[in-house]
């Protein structure tokens, strides 16, 4: 029960990150694991809760606490051979599982740090094992980078690349690399995080060391042998981080007084419908919708573009993920579905089409439904208005 919370919460999470960033600035680099103080906890898949109802001062039962040893010891054999696995991938990989798993490898930052360096090396021309790199660097110390400049030769048509360039260049004012930056997004083709990558292999990792009877609960399809892969795939790939979109929002902010940014309008306006067409994440695909009304280049068509993806959104999240509240057979399989559509096609936005297509329900919405949350509202733009408000007081 506890893993298929944990799916779902991660599912709901990311769609409601892809909420906020349409509203206004928004630090949007972090990502459904939120920065915890120091000490605390951190995990995303967290133990699972077998001593659930005991009172203080109950006697313990063996067999639940046998169940959260082998949970614990199992998790341990599959970070433990992707650490001693002859593919640098996998080295990549248990660097990235081991910190969702609040530090179940026995590793320290050093050792992970080591550990992808060592991939890094080993592996100059996978760009999933480039980009966890990227993931894990400062933004800082980004741009200068081994593994930003190998990306940038292995995936000069990946627009997220290039948002790595722009990223640091917009925190100290670079505006003339900002622009090439830019220009460089809007000539790309694709928008890939490679979220779908590391989703695909996580669950061949956990495929090739499959729970054993002892940690599959029985009431709990989601922990069985062929579900769970799928479920601590999403789970994972849902704790990594993300771009800092707000430095490229902000690099898009026309401010219609001064003219500020307006010279970056046609890259921002291509770039951003390449992010909403072209993105493998919905967060993606929404920062580049919010970049078309920032940069005051939007059209009817891209209204009605963010329409239907917000009604995709709306029955996903309030018909599709509210009954997924039952650990039963039938909502494990629909995960599984959908996450395998989602690595099928490379877009969680065509993944939402498809859960939403199967459930019976119309993929487009009717004309009296309300876009609540459309990115080019009158809120949005007032939102907008008091945003560059507060920037010229600061200046």
């Amino acid at each position: 029960m506890k893993l298929m919370q944990s799916v779902v919460a991660a599912l709901i999470c990311a769609v409601g990150l892809a909420t906020q960033v349409s509203a206004g600035p928004v630090e949007a680099s972090g990502s459904c694991s939120a920065p915890a103080p120091a000490g605390e906890q951190t995990a995303i898949v967290s133990t699972p809760d077998y001593l659930a109802g005991n009172d203080e001062g109950e006697a313990p039962d063996p067999q639940a606490e046998a169940a959260e040893k082998a949970w614990l010891n199992y998790q341990a054999s599959v970070l433990d051979a992707l650490r001693h696995s002859p593919a640098p991938r996998d080295w990549a990989l248990a660097t990235v599982a081991g910190l969702a798993f609040d530090k179940q490898d026995g590793a320290t930052g050093n050792e992970r740090d080591a550990l992808l360096e060592r991939a890094m090396a080993a592996a100059p021309d996978d760009a999933l094992v480039q980009w966890i790199a990227v993931m894990r660097l400062q933004p800082t110390a980004v741009e200068s980078a081994a593994p930003l400049r190998r990306l940038q030769l292995l995936e000069p048509d990946n627009a997220a690349v290039w948002l790595e360039t722009l990223i640091p260049a917009q925190k100290r004012n670079d505006a003339a690399v900002v622009d090439r930056a830019l220009n460089r997004m809007a000539s790309s083709s694709r928008f890939d995080g490679h979220f779908t990558d590391l989703s695909r292999a996580l669950v061949d990792a956990y495929q090739r060391t499959p729970p054993a009877a002892t940690v599959a609960a029985q009431d709990d399809p989601f922990r069985s042998a062929s579900v769970a892969p799928y479920a601590y795939a999403a789970a994972i790939t849902s704790a990594t981080a993300l771009p800092a979109f707000q430095d490229l929002l902000n690099a898009c902010r026309v401010d219609p007084l001064t003219g500020a940014n307006t010279q970056r309008s046609i890259d921002c306006a291509a770039a951003g419908r390449l992010m909403a067409a072209r993105s493998d994440t919905l967060i993606a695909s929404r920062i580049g919708l919010t970049m078309l009304r920032l940069s005051r280049t939007f059209s009817d068509d891209d209204v009605s573009q963010a329409r239907t993806q917000d009604w995709l959104r709306e029955q996903f999240t309030t018909k599709l993920l509210a009954s997924a509240g039952s650990p039963d057979e039938s909502s494990a399989e629909d995960m599984i579905t959908y996450q395998s559509d989602w690595i099928e096609t490379g877009s969680e936005v065509e993944a939402m089409r498809r859960a939403v297509a199967r459930a019976g329900i119309p993929v487009t919405p009717p004309d009296d439904w309300t876009d609540k949350l459309s990115p080019f509202s009158e809120d949005r733009f007032t939102q907008d208005q008091a945003a560059l408000k507060r920037v010229a007081e600061k200046h």
